[in-house]
């Protein structure tokens, strides 16, 4: 692939000293030492996102992150730190003026005279990978006239930034995302230097371009609580929990932190039923354990203390989001060892049982295997479509079928498939459009400014056969993303009712950004708004027929959310 080749574009010294480094063991950060790395996270994004220089534009970030946060964090005082500034920046930066806040200047410096074309940079979205939707180039500045920015890092340092230079236009090639994820796993896990690295970045990253920032917790707070815990992390898996809690303030469905994931998990269905963990499937070898029983102790601790101490690492966007992860969370077994589930059966009689964990895919098996057929018809007339299980086989041979529906039950629970979204053409003889996809378009630091670029959606325009019948949609807290791009349809369009639980209230495409130590941390790149212009995120989709399923409807072999639909889309109810 024809690309630059970004590790190779370091300047020679800074491999060099990323070689020499060394390793120190875990331990606290000082008041002076946090101070330091704040403003050197500080820094660090704005000479990398807004500062237009070649040098900059060529620089490996994580290498310089790691190589020099100990340096940083050393320093004594705010000159001291100024001066180890001027060391890591100047190479890349010739313009930045860095200075003690007690010691400011005596005159502003003037932004040197244009010669040539200026340019800037112009983000739209974080571009940390390629090919990817999010992309940054060096633009010309519209007015041409040189900007200065002035800084407050924070640890007694100011500065002054250019964020124009004179140079042509030239856009930024980022690496692709196998180069990014190797170069991510050079860097040892467990080391200190790299866990400090590793926030730094990543605020960095998310600060200027997360674009629900407005939403999330206190940010500046979760730079702090992060360098803490990452200065005193003994190893990767301990880091990966620092990391989870840090992207857990943003409250974004799409946040996540990967590392070594686990191998095996529970083979168990469960729900959080009528506040209450229920086992809803089973392979069919599971001894001592029935569907429909409810799990109060896992591992000998309650599960409410359970899932209270798992909250805190998981990204989400709404209360329903953070529950359906957190059930996911519980079925990991990092160890493969079994686990020990105790709990009431559907008699009331108390039981203690052992279950082996197995590989995720038969965990996933298990999870995906539903007890209504795809197609079947919960009423006569009234077609179930699972949306999850549609298949370009269907597209072609269950179109009459649909078409001569007198209702159809369209089930959004869980992911659609990738042939689903073609259903969407037949459910109007009217042009349908999706919610609004829009990137940020990023000219300034710290969120100043930010515009989004124009109204993209899914345009669906009317195909034959048409499905005249009544349409009815389900959903709950677990369906995210794609699932409400189709639900966010199905609501803008006016389409039918929807019924069941609201949605995650996370939508848009994501960004994946490899950290050094091998560390993937995922988050939402875009905005995405309702066709109304209203908010989504954090909102989703809400239910025009609220149903949660019972205890005792479960019980009873009832899928209530699907019972109810079923009426609505046969007119009865």
């Amino acid at each position: 692939m024809n690309r630059r080749e970004i590790l190779t574009a370091l300047p020679s010294a800074l491999v060099a000293s990323q070689a020499a480094a060394a390793t120190e063991a875990p331990r606290a950060l000082s008041a002076r030492g946090e101070a330091n790395l704040t403003a050197f996270a500080r820094l660090l994004a704005y000479v990398r996102f807004f500062h237009p220089t070649d040098e900059a534009a060529a620089t490996d970030w994580s290498a310089l992150a790691v190589s020099h946060v100990e340096t940083v964090e050393a320093a004594r005082s705010p000159a001291e730190l100024v001066a180890r500034f001027e060391a890591v920046f100047r190479p890349l930066a010739p313009t930045l003026k860095l200075y003690a806040a007690s010691t400011p200047p005596a005159a502003r410096p003037d932004a040197p005279p244009a010669a040539g074309t200026m340019v800037m940079w112009k983000h739209w979205g974080a571009a940390l990978t390629s090919p990817s939707t999010y992309h940054a180039a060096r633009v010309a500045v519209a007015d041409g006239r040189p900007r200065v920015l002035p800084l407050s890092l924070g640890g007694g340092v100011s500065a002054l930034m250019p964020t124009t230079a004179n140079a042509m236009p030239a856009a930024f090639e980022a690496p692709t995302l196998a180069a990014a994820a190797t170069a991510a796993r050079a860097y040892p896990a467990d080391e200190r230097r790299v866990h400090l690295a590793a926030v730094i970045l990543a605020w960095g990253v998310l600060h200027h371009f997360y674009p629900y920032l407005d939403t999330a917790g206190d940010w500046d707070a979760a730079l702090s609580e992060g360098l803490r815990s990452a200065a005193r992390d003994p190893d990767g898996q301990a880091f990966r929990l620092t990391l989870a809690r840090m992207v857990a303030t943003l409250r974004d469905g799409h946040g996540n932190v990967y590392y070594r994931s686990a191998e095996k998990g529970l083979p168990i269905g469960w729900s959080w039923i009528e506040d209450q963990l229920v086992i809803t499937a089973l392979p069919d070898d599971a001894k001592d354990l029935t569907v429909g029983a409810v799990v109060t102790r896992i591992d000998g601790v309650d599960v409410r203390q359970r899932l209270a101490m798992l909250d805190p690492e998981i990204c989400a966007a709404t209360p329903q989001w953070l529950r359906f992860k957190s059930l996911q969370r519980l079925q990991e077994r990092p160890d493969g060892t079994p686990a020990v589930l105790q709990g009431e059966t559907p008699d009331g009689r108390p039981f203690t049982a052992s279950l082996a964990a197995a590989p995720w895919k038969t965990v996933y098996a298990l999870a995906s295997k539903s007890a209504v057929a795809n197609f079947s018809e919960p009423r006569p007339g009234v077609v179930y479509v699972d949306l999850a299980r549609v298949t370009d086989d269907d597209l072609q041979t269950r179109m009459t079928q649909l078409a001569a529906a007198r209702g159809i039950v369209l089930d959004d629970r869980g992911y659609p498939s990738g042939p689903a979204r073609m259903l969407l053409y037949h459910l109007s003889d009217r042009t349908l459009h999706s919610p609004r996809f829009e990137k940020p378009i990023v000219t300034e630091p710290d969120g100043r400014n930010v515009v989004f670029d124009g109204e993209g959606s899914w345009v669906m325009a009317p195909h034959e056969p048409r499905f005249p019948g009544r349409l009815v949609l389900l959903t709950s807290g677990g369906s995210i993303s794609y699932a409400e791009s189709w639900a966010g349809t199905f609501e803008g369009e006016k389409l039918g009712p929807i019924v069941g639980g609201p949605t995650a209230g996370t939508n848009g495409n994501i960004n994946p950004l490899w950290l050094p130590g091998g560390f993937l941390v995922v988050f939402t790149g875009m905005r995405v708004r309702k066709q109304d212009g209203s908010r989504h995120h954090g909102v989703g989709i809400i239910p025009t027929v609220p149903v949660a399923q019972t205890l005792a409807g479960f019980r009873a072999g009832h899928d209530e959310v699907l019972e109810r639909g079923a009426a609505l889309a046969a007119g009865d109810a």
